[in-house]
């Protein structure tokens, strides 16, 4: 029987999810409009990323080049690697590999976020709901930076065997989408986000882990070139940490820790990943 990768989002401890003290019921703003001034501030962030680049300082685009040139560097074993991997298919690897494919499905992470805005909004906990606004908004860009890239560069993907340097500009075709790796900056964008918020050294290493676990399926899923992850990586960790610091309105001190756990589920034939997120 064929094993089936799934995620379940438990959100655990609600009692705990106290509505928040210092606000007056009187004064609160109604629920309608929370909704709408986050929509305008998250609409107002991503403009103010996407307009970013005309401010880059000298760090900036030091940055920037170091990035550039480090994945024109990763061109050059872009073949070799791809041929290792290849070569070292296993059948205990297609397994695990799963896990990683469907981390950096956008639904998967889109659904984490959104769900912990609206749990966020219900229980008055405002660290939740921004968690949930920060992940949307730094998902949302990163997929339109990662489509307009691809579309641009137009890069065949490995599985077509015309090799790394074939590049057709401008094509909106699937076989021509592999540069930058969409499922890498998901991943690391999600990972880095929530690495942020939970600020705990084991979740960290685990998510960063998953992170790198979506980088390997799409090289061993024939999909990508080693530099096509490598930048969909970089920009995902760039992207999460913009997000995180553009909504950050409220002291650490002052801020509610977000519990993340990652445990398997095994249910008859199938078995899957389920998170569990306390708050």
């Amino acid at each position: 029987m064929k094993k089936i990768f799934f995620i379940i989002i438990l959100f655990s401890s609600i009692s705990n999810a106290q509505p928040d003290t210092n606000i007056n019921n009187s004064n609160s703003v109604g629920t309608f409009s929370q909704i709408w001034n986050d929509v305008k501030s998250s609409t107002n962030n991503g403009i103010s990323f996407f307009k970013r680049p005309y401010y880059f300082d000298s760090n900036d685009w030091l940055l920037t080049g170091g990035v550039a040139i480090s994945t024109g560097l990763l061109f050059l074993v872009d073949e070799s690697v791809r041929t290792n991997i290849q070569n070292n298919l296993t059948n205990a690897q297609n397994k695990i590999v799963v896990a990683g494919d469907y981390y950096g499905q956008g639904i998967i992470p889109f659904g984490v976020g959104v769900g912990l805005y609206f749990s966020g909004l219900a229980f008055n906990n405002k660290p939740i709901r921004e968690t949930g606004s920060t992940l949307v908004q730094a998902l949302i860009a990163s997929g339109i930076t990662v489509t307009v890239l691809k579309v641009i560069f137009g890069r065949e993907r490995p599985y077509s065997n015309q090799g790394s340097n074939s590049f057709k500009f401008f094509q909106v075709k699937n076989v021509f989408n592999s540069f930058p790796s969409g499922h890498a900056i998901i991943a690391f964008t999600t990972s880095t986000v929530i690495s942020e918020k939970i600020d705990n050294i084991y979740a960290t290493i685990g998510l960063y882990g998953l992170a790198s676990l979506t980088v390997y399926q799409r090289l061993y899923s024939d999909n990508h070139w080693l530099s096509d992850a490598f930048l969909g990586s970089v920009l995902g960790v760039v992207i999460g940490k913009y997000f995180v610091k553009i909504n950050k309105s409220y002291s650490d001190e002052n801020e509610s820790k977000i519990s993340y756990n990652v445990f398997p589920v095994f249910y008859k034939h199938s078995s899957g990943l389920g998170i569990s997120i306390s708050f």
